[in-house]
Formats: C-alpha cells, structure tokens, sequence
C-alpha cells in the first residue's frame, strides 16, 4: 500500500504542512499553463467568451435537466458542501455523507475515510438524541368542608338542621418526568473530531497518500472498529451524577411525605374551611449531584429567602446552567492528544473542513480566563454560559444544603469529593509523552469523584486501590493486584520497586498507616500498607483519599510511606 509516514513531527504539523505544500503547487501549476496558453490569443479572447456565454446558457439548461435526473456529481457541487461544513447542522451534514455527495479530496483533507465519519456523525446523533421520559404519580391531599344532616331529618325534614365535617382525600396526580429538563447538553462533533486527529503523531498511523485504499485493502486509521472514536466520544459526553433521577427510577408513585423528602415545588391553595377546600401536594424534581464534560460544567445558581414573620429561612435553587470550564478541557487534551498546544491546535483546525466551527468553540471555551475564576468576594463564577433555565420554587427539604449541589460559587468535579474546587493549579505541570503522563492525567479526570469502598468498582467511585488499577486499565496499563498491599507487592516482587530519590511522574507511593492508639490500620497486609497515591511531579500526589476529600490532590510528603514502586509502562 502506498502511505507516507511522519519522522517526529506531530500529526498537526503535518496536516498544514500537506495543505499548504497542495495549495502551492496547484496554484504554480495552474499560473503557468494560463500564461503559455493565452499569450498568442489574447485578441480573440473577447470574441471567443462572448460566443461562449451563449453557449453556456444552453449547457446550463441541459445540465440542470441532467442533474435533475440523475443527481449532481460534478466537484464544484461537492466542493460547495465541503465549504458549507461550518455552517450545516449535523442532520445536514449526516444526510450528504449517507448519499455519498462528497468525493476522496474531502476525505483526504479531514484524515477520515467516509466509513469513519460516518460512524463519528452517527454515533453523536445518537447520544444526542438520547433520552428517558416516564409517568410518575404523586399523592395530592385534599382537606375539605362536607355537609352533614342532622339525625331529625327523616322524622321531620322542616325542623332538620346540620352542620359541616372536615374531610381529608388522597388522590393521584400525574407528572412527566423527562430527563431533557436537565440533559440538554450536546456533544460537538467538531470536538470529537478534534481529539480525533490530534490523538497522535502521524509516524503511528497508517496513512493511504490518495485516501483509498487498494482494492481488498482496510486502511485503519482509528482503530479496527472506531475505538478511538468511540474514545473521543466518551470523553466529550456529559457525565452525569443524579442525586434524584425520576425519569429512570424503578419507582412511579411517590406518597406527600416522600416527594416532601425530596427537591420539591410545594402547592397549597385553596382554603380547607370551605366546600372546595384545600388542596396540597408537592412536585418532585430530578436533581444532579454533578455534570461535566472534556470542556463544560453544570451547576446551580441558589438563594435563600427569609418568612418576615417566622424569620424562617428556606433555600431554593434557583436556575440551572451550562457553563465552559478550560481546566477540564485543558486537561482531557493534554490527556489525550500528542504534543497538545492550544495556539497551534486552532490554526491547524481552521484549515480543516468545517475548521472554523471549530476554531470558535475552542476560543469559546478558552474564554474560561474571563470567566471561571475568583469574583470580587472570592468565590468561583461561571465562564461562558452555553444555556441557562430558571427554575421555580425548587425547595430543599429539610437537612439539605448548598453544599450538596454543584452551585455557581462552587464549581462541581474539582477535587474535595463534593464537587468542591482543587488545592492547586495544574497548569504548569509538565506531563510525561508516554504511558507514565497519560496515566496521570486520567488519574486527574477524577478529581472530585466519590471515595467508597463499598461502590469502589461503580461509576463516579473510588478508592485507593481501584483507583489506580482502573485508571490504569484506562490508558493501557497493568497492573495486579485487589488491594494497596497486594499491588505493592506484585510490584516488589517483580522488581520495580524505586528510591524515593529517582521518584519520577506515574510512581506509586505506598503508605502504612496507624491508628490513634499506635497499632497499623492493616496488620496482616504486605508491609502493613493499608494506602496508595499515584506520583504527580513537582511533589504533589493524585489519590482517592478519604470520605471527606475524595479523588483529590495534594502535597507528597514522606510520612508513613513505606515504598515506591514504578509500574511497567510499555
């Protein structure tokens, strides 16, 4: 097969280079056949474009007749599209790919064969168009007033009297539930696109120079079956954290005192001294826990309002939002991506098809600088807001608070394992090109999960053991082991264990801890390890820590720690 292969460069480098070098031979090409052809016709240049423009018209008529009959094919048709990329939606863009309207100069130019982009557009559509819908039914109160005659009524109606009773009625009401009203999020697939060919450097891809493989031949570009794709895919989805979700529970009827229980819009109308009575009940709500993607967030914004008579305070969230979020962004490419830089990536996308939508997003999302960041009291604030729905009368129950949402002052999946914001700036850390950087990274990805040794293997939750292993099954790692100590001494016996001296970027730092009373936490462990941290550089570590904090970071320091062990990164 004829390919042509990178020697170091990336794979962005060699895309402009590509187009450029294109553009100047064809250019010189074309200038030069022009000159030597029309230099001795000049004077009958007039006269032969004047006959031609009749001409022309005739073509045309039966041109449009032919199109008509048997569809457009011609490459300026196809180019249209191509220019048109930036500004079609994705249905449209589907809808010309299915029908085979572009040609392999397209194709070429993205690094996509047709099977390829096909299968990125269709799978994006898919998850975007993605939802659950369900009926629940809730329990409405109705306390009334009903006339009751008194007992002398039968003997003798004239001189009847009677008087009223309360009543009280439990009926049904039915709400939808559709997880539309917080999922609105879709996924770009001009940023799929992106991580799609900026993964890696061009000497580790096979390349065809027409685009086409020989007959009988599979060019791979992104794996057998589109797994990096699929990758990309994964990484730029919401993922979602409910506290609540109504619209996929297993349970459709809710009691007055558990949808109370819940975040809930509370009714009461209505005055339950007369015959109609009064009417109560409380409209349950899906409320998230977290959300984010490789480049946004969601959160709350909340408000407190006080009874002027009661001086009771009751708290509310008051509008949900998408916003950007760089640092996310910023860390799923340098995760992700060869030889990332933010600069460069937006002038190598502008000069692909559809480049410019992308350049925007990206400068979009860059615009974090101005937003995300300490307000005048301190707190985090959102950067650009991508969509924003107020919420109305969203009550917390009883024994919930702000701290138990991501708000607008507290920036969800940052690091405490509440969605609280991280103790450091990742900016500057220089991440390893191999196995060793790609692992941190994905270890970082998980700043702010939960810390549970019960759900350890479930999504959203960590500890410290599984948060290694599974991080490292994530990039391609192996590592043994079901526990701290049982990794630390696969590792030990296998000869990788380390001086702390030479502890470099994707080391594992194994602690023994003790009690208050004096005696280690795991007695009959290897070593007595009962801990595991992931090495970070610049001497901080990545680690599922506690309860309290989560997936988190903080500084390295030497105490209690045991052994250092550097896994197999091949």
């Amino acid at each position: 097969m004829a390919g042509y292969y990178g020697s170091g460069n990336s794979f962005s480098d060699k895309i402009a280079a590509e187009m450029k070098e294109r553009a100047k031979k064809t250019a010189k090409k074309w200038l030069k056949r022009i000159l030597i052809a029309i230099a001795p016709f000049i004077p009958a240049i007039f006269v032969v474009v004047m006959a031609g423009a009749g001409a022309m018209q005739i073509f045309s008529v039966f041109g449009g007749i032919a199109d008509a009959i048997f569809g457009s094919n011609d490459v300026e048709t196809r180019v249209a599209y191509e220019g048109d990329l930036n500004r079609l939606s994705l249905d449209e863009i589907l809808t010309i790919v299915e029908n085979d309207q572009l040609d392999s100069s397209f194709y070429r130019n993205l690094m996509f064969n047709r099977d390829e982009f096909l299968h990125l557009l269709k799978s994006v559509k898919e998850i975007n168009e993605d939802y659950v819908a369900q009926t629940i039914t809730i329990q409405v109160r109705h306390t009334y007033q009903e006339w009751k005659e008194d007992d002398t009524y039968a003997a003798n109606p004239a001189a009847a009297g009677g008087h009223y009773e309360t009543k009280t009625e439990y009926l049904d009401r039915e709400i939808l539930e559709d997880s539309r009203d917080i999922e609105k999020y879709q996924i770009d697939w001009q940023m799929v696109y992106t991580m799609c060919i900026t993964k890696l450097p061009i000497s580790e891809r096979v390349w065809s120079v027409s685009g086409d493989a020989a007959e009988g031949e599979k060019v791979v570009h992104y794996g057998e079956n589109y797994e990096d794709i699929d990758a990309a895919i994964e990484a730029c989805r919401m993922k979602y954290d409910y506290i609540t979700d109504l619209a996929r529970s297993a349970q459709t009827s809710y009691t007055l005192a558990e949808c109370k229980s819940m975040v809930h819009t509370p009714y009461l109308y209505g005055d339950p001294d007369t015959e109609e009575g009064e009417w109560e009940y409380y409209v349950p709500h899906s409320v998230i826990r977290s959300a984010s993607s490789a480049y946004t967030t969601i959160y709350y914004t909340t408000t407190s309002i006080e009874d002027p008579e009661t001086h009771e305070v009751s708290n509310y969230l008051s509008n949900i939002a998408e916003a950007s979020f760089m640092p996310l962004y910023d860390l799923t490419m340098r995760r992700y991506t060869y030889n990332y830089d933010f600069g460069y990536t937006c002038d190598m996308m502008a000069l692909a098809p559809g480049g410019n939508k992308v350049t925007e997003k990206l400068e979009m999302y860059r615009a974090y600088e101005s937003g995300l960041g300490p307000d005048e009291n301190g707190n985090a604030k959102p950067g650009v807001i991508l969509w924003t729905q107020d919420l109305t009368g969203y009550l917390l129950p009883e024994g919930y608070t702000f701290e138990d949402f991501p708000t607008s002052t507290r920036v969800v999946n940052t690091g405490d394992g509440n969605g609280g914001s991280i103790d450091f700036d990742y900016s500057g850390l220089e991440f390893d090109e191999g196995l060793a950087g790609s692992f941190v990274m994905a270890a970082l990805e998980k700043v702010g999960c939960k810390y549970s040794q019960a759900l350890r293997n479930e999504e959203g939750y960590y500890d410290c053991s599984s948060l290694v292993t599974r991080v490292a099954k994530e990039v391609g790692i192996t590592i043994s082991g079901g526990t701290a100590a049982g990794i630390a001494k696969s590792l030990y016996l296998a000869g990788r264990a380390v001086d702390p001296a030479d502890m470099k970027q994707g080391d594992l730092i194994f602690y023994a801890r003790k009690n208050d009373n004096g005696s280690w936490k795991q007695p009959g462990r290897f070593m007595h390890i009962s801990h595991v941290s992931i090495y970070m550089g610049d001497g901080r570590q990545v680690h599922a820590r506690n309860e309290k904090y989560g997936v988190s970071v903080n500084n390295y320091t030497g105490y209690e720690m045991v052994l250092i062990c550097r896994p197999l990164y091949k």
